[in-house]
């Protein structure tokens, strides 16, 4: 009697443990399913990674640019504060250089007026 309810049970746990071959159809659809959802989401995850590394390279070229031209514009603006100094230093220098002729044209019209009195 044992023997006849331990094969019982045996019997029971095994039958219950099998699918159905519709089930089993059904599971290796949603399998090849699933599995082809993974391949397309595998190809658009490497492609959005190829496209990552593309955009990460430009953007470092283009930092790279952005400093270029930040040094660039900072020399030309320090160049232009130099001109700036340069043409101010210039034009106090003409400004000394006119004085100084107008006191020797000054200087040249009193000889010639003081020579001029002398000689009437």
């Amino acid at each position: 009697m044992k023997k006849f309810l331990l094969g019982t049970l045996a019997m029971t746990v095994l039958l219950s443990s099998c699918v159905s071959q519709k089930k089993y159809a059904e599971l290796e659809a949603k399998h090849k399913e699933t599995q082809d959802l993974l391949n397309s989401a595998t190809v658009k995850l490497n492609d959005c990674l190829e496209e990552k590394a593309t955009a990460d390279s430009r953007l470092k070229t283009l930092e790279d640019q952005n400093a270029f031209l930040k040094a660039n514009n900072q020399e030309l603006i320090n160049n232009m504060g130099n001109l700036t100094t340069l043409t101010t230093k210039g034009a106090e220098n003409l400004e000394k250089s006119l004085e100084s002729l107008r006191e020797k044209d000054l200087t040249i019209r009193k000889l010639q007026d003081a020579e001029n009195l002398e000689k009437s």
